[in-house]
């Protein structure tokens, strides 16, 4: 059978690249805590992958009374700081090691690989520029430089148009959160991925993706292998109801 290695790979910055959503879930409960309040995990969970200022528009409007303008900006601005030391902290190089390993084996079939953030994008330059991921990552793009953040798939248009990909059908897009693959859902592309180490979760059923994997590993296994149209027509016939329960 043909091997399907796609042109284009995007990936989530943080978790499968670079640091974890543990960590960064901590920095920003860390905070909250400094002003004396909580959110859900599963809240904050659900929510990662937003800019960080959304992230604290909603989380403060559930949890605090009639929070000031001046106080959401301080709370951004105090967990953007620890954002950026956190990694500037981190031992140089720091990238995943599974994700070396997948980004090597990529090279070898000429695929682009390239990360999308919502992190600031003084944060993802840093980052590039600091742990050695200029030979292995093509382009870095903050959200933020976009005129709309997931679930919008602006993002993915413009790395499209950055790294000369003009087909949806040659593009793999990878996410960990329910935004990352509202994004891949709505660009169309060909692979929308979800990596977890909880892929038994019935909950993923509700998700727009056309592939749950474990691991990155997986995923190369799964890029030697063309699905079955059958195969894809029962991934992609859940459209109306995803749409209805995912907004």
């Amino acid at each position: 059978m043909k091997q399907q290695w796609p042109k284009l790979i995007i990936l989530p910055l943080v978790d499968l690249t670079i640091g974890s959503h543990s960590a960064i879930g901590d920095i920003f409960q860390g905070v909250f805590k400094e002003h004396h309040f909580k959110a859900d995990n599963w809240a904050l969970d659900e929510l990662l992958g937003k800019p960080i200022d959304q992230v604290v528009e909603i989380i403060a409007l559930r949890m605090l009374t009639e929070p000031t303008a001046e106080l959401k900006t301080k709370i951004a601005r105090q967990i953007s700081d620890q954002i950026q030391l956190h990694f500037d902290q981190l031992p140089k190089p720091s990238l995943n090691s599974e994700f070396i390993d997948f980004a090597l084996a990529l090279k070898q079939k000429n695929c682009t690989i390239t990360c999308l953030t919502w992190l600031e994008p003084k944060i993802s330059r840093g980052i590039m520029e600091n742990h050695d991921s200029q030979n292995l990552i093509h382009t870095t793009l903050s959200t933020l430089e976009v005129p709309r953040s997931s679930p919008f798939p602006d993002g993915i248009f413009k790395i499209m148009n950055l790294a000369n990909v003009t087909n949806l059908e040659d593009v793999a897009f990878v996410g960990t959160t329910k935004s990352d693959l509202l994004a891949g859902y709505h660009a169309g592309c060909k692979w929308n991925v979800l990596i977890t180490k909880d892929s038994k979760n019935t909950k993923w059923n509700a998700y727009p993706c056309t592939h749950i994997f474990e691991s990155l590993n997986q995923l190369i296994d799964a890029f030697n292998h063309t699905p079955q149209k059958k195969d894809m027509k029962k991934i992609l016939g859940r459209k109306n109801s995803i749409q209805k329960r995912l907004r």
